[in-house]
């Protein structure tokens, strides 16, 4: 297994890895604008997992000066419960440290619940203090 930086051109691998994993995703049209945004903002924190060339889990971290995001963490259920998903999470931690991230904040879908486990083995707690929100606009 190896990782690397993602670039534009993973996009089309990287969305069929997101159904696969059963992750809440828009058009493909609609992610491809935000995948290229994201990207184009945080070249240093957006990463891949590769095994016999094929993308197997993927991660994005954004940082915007004051809080930290991860976005889309997603393993191929074929490779679930190997360790790749606490690599990842790991790797996306120590680069937004190194651009001057103290707190990250990640989301968990609902029909997703049964990550939670995960995401507390890995340091993470349920906050307490907020509701996150949200406005298509």
């Amino acid at each position: 297994m190896m990782l690397s930086l993602a670039s534009k051109n993973d996009f089309e691998d990287i969305y069929k890895l997101w159904l696969a994993a059963n992750l809440s995703v828009r058009k493909s049209n609609l992610e491809k604008y935000d995948f290229e945004r994201i990207l184009e903002l945080n070249p240093t924190s957006c990463f891949i997992a590769t095994e016999k060339n094929n993308i197997i889990a993927t991660v994005f971290g954004t940082f915007n000066g004051r809080r930290a995001w991860i976005y889309h963490l997603a393993v191929d259920p074929h490779y679930q419960r190997n360790g790749y998903g606490s690599l990842l999470l790991k790797k996306v931690e120590a680069a937004l440290k190194v651009r001057g991230a103290k707190k990250i904040i990640l989301g968990v879908d609902l029909k997703n619940a049964e990550t939670m486990p995960f995401y507390k083995k890995n340091g993470y707690d349920i906050m307490n203090d907020a509701i996150l929100m949200t406005k298509e606009i």
